[in-house]
């Protein structure tokens, strides 16, 4: 995997709430979701509650995506030592990470298929 969850900082402040990821090979952060799951015991439980598709954009080996819970428009900044953070918003009214019940999954997911609900459904022919 490209990218690894970090950390989470600021859990239960719905201003601060964020979660934070380290790349590790460059990639393009299209290619990934995180979502946040309910926990089953110790393992991740495939209950989905919420899903965060990040926008296509290139990071680099070194570079931190930070995925904030609020709202706000994603920018980024350039680091001291040459990598940059790269910040996204969810756009969620309330913190979601304060739970001992969840877990973060990160998935990288570059190829994908989708089509409408309406051009999928069989349709009976009359007689």
């Amino acid at each position: 995997m490209k990218l690894t969850l970090k950390s989470i900082l600021d859990a239960g402040n719905d201003v601060k709430e964020r979660i934070v990821l380290s790349v590790l090979e460059n990639a393009d952060v299209g290619d990934f979701l995180l979502t946040r799951n309910l926990a089953s015991g110790a393992d991740v439980g495939l209950h989905v509650q919420n899903t965060f598709w990040f926008p296509y954009k290139e990071v680099e080996a070194g570079d931190i995506v930070v995925l904030y819970t609020r709202n706000g428009i994603a920018t980024e900044k350039k680091n001291a030592n040459g990598t940059t953070s790269h910040f996204f918003y969810w756009g969620l009214d309330d913190s979601i990470w304060k739970e001992d019940d969840v877990m973060p999954v990160l998935f990288q997911a570059p190829d994908w298929q989708s089509r409408s609900a309406a051009s999928l459904r069989v349709r009976k022919l009359k007689a």
